[in-house]
């Protein structure tokens, strides 16, 4: 039987970016390694994009003050493969120097279950998104044979994953209860006519769907507001051609933002159209701690969001439009009800039961 010293769980994330997956993963990693043994490791790049999110700073913090931090050199490499080459090596030094009991692999760092596996660890993987399934697709030979765990942020990945590949019966496989957040007290600033989209500029997220509908609620209303679109990608070329006039007008803003809380937190309108589901979207529930009304699409988990602060819409501009339209109009009504998006997320979404389940996982070994 292992000693106690023994008994340590390793968190790795990989990736060149660091969105709501990042961060979230990070902020877990933080609650549970505060009563246990472990690592986080995140490559250097992710650990300087952390230091400009508010809400990551004291995760890394506490890591750090507690060595149990592991941010890999950032590569002096310009190609997108070798840098990423260069992270899993240098990730894999790592995890056979630390040999732990647990290895929790989450983006990116799924590829490191063989290493993990060759230092007779227990190998968790977590299943982000859409895009992390199908990269758990593309791998599974890679990837499936040194799994012992999977663990879904929704149940929609999960039987989008086992529909498309066969799991071994062996895998053990989980659902988070619900999506793990860490409510922040934020400042009581007034609300303004301001509606806010943050995201990955890509297609499933439907970014040109938005930048269409804002284009027609603008023209189509004389309530005077301004939109900010918030996020980066292969998309963002086609949004600020859709929108070049109200660009140039001040009435919309386009672009990454490096504290988009701060933007969020001013906003009285939050619309989310992501497919094929918006549910468990860290951006929204940051808006419900930002105390937005939702626009959410109308995939079937969006009203796992919702209690009278919000209202679910079909993917068209005109309906997209016209919500953004009436929520503009009656801006009392709508700030009121975006007051209940915080109450809801309050009594709804609990970040202990997330590290509880968790380690229920875990302990299983």
């Amino acid at each position: 039987m292992k000693s106690q010293k023994e008994q340590s769980t390793f968190f790795a994330i990989l990736s060149l970016g660091y969105g709501g997956a990042e961060k979230r993963i990070t902020e877990i990693a933080s609650a549970y390694l505060s009563k246990s043994q472990g690592y986080l490791l995140i490559n250097g790049e992710q650990k300087v994009a952390s230091q400009r999110k508010d809400q990551t700073k004291t995760a890394i913090s506490n890591l750090e003050k507690n060595h149990q931090l592991i941010a890999t050199p950032i590569p002096r490499i310009k190609s997108v493969t070798f840098r990423r080459l260069t992270s899993l090596l240098l990730a894999s030094f790592e995890l056979l120097k630390k040999r732990p009991s647990h290895t929790h692999l989450a983006l990116g760092a799924i590829l490191l279950a063989p290493i993990a596996k060759l230092t007779r660890s227990h190998v968790t993987i977590e299943i982000t998104s859409p895009d992390n399934a199908n990269f758990v697709q593309k791998f599974k030979n890679v990837i499936l044979p040194f799994t012992d765990n999977i663990i879904y942020v929704s149940e929609s990945i999960r039987i989008s994953l086992n529909t498309n590949i066969k799991i071994p019966a062996r895998i053990k496989q989980d659902v988070y209860a619900h999506p793990f957040f860490k409510i922040r007290q934020l400042p009581d600033i007034k609300k303004e006519r301001l509606v806010t989209f943050c995201a990955r500029l890509i297609p499933r997220k439907n970014g040109i769907l938005f930048a269409r509908s804002i284009k027609l609620a603008l023209e189509t209303t004389d309530t005077p507001f301004e939109v900010a679109i918030i996020g980066d990608g292969p998309d963002r070329p086609y949004i600020e051609e859709i929108l070049k006039q109200e660009i140039d007008d001040g009435r919309v803003t386009v672009g990454p933002s490096p504290n988009p809380t701060d933007i969020i937190n001013r906003s009285s309108v939050f619309v989310s159209l992501i497919q094929p589901e918006n549910y468990p979207s860290q951006s929204i529930l940051e808006a419900m701690n930002c105390q937005n009304y939702l626009i959410l699409s109308n995939s079937p988990l969006s009203t796992r969001f919702m209690q009278d602060n919000g209202i679910t819409v079909a993917l068209n501009e005109e309906s997209v439009a016209s919500e953004i339209i009436q929520a503009m109009r009656d801006i009392d009504k709508t700030t009121e009800s975006g007051k209940n998006s915080l109450e809801f997320l309050r009594s709804a979404y609990s970040s202990d039961l997330i590290i509880h389940q968790l380690r229920a996982l875990h302990s299983k070994a």
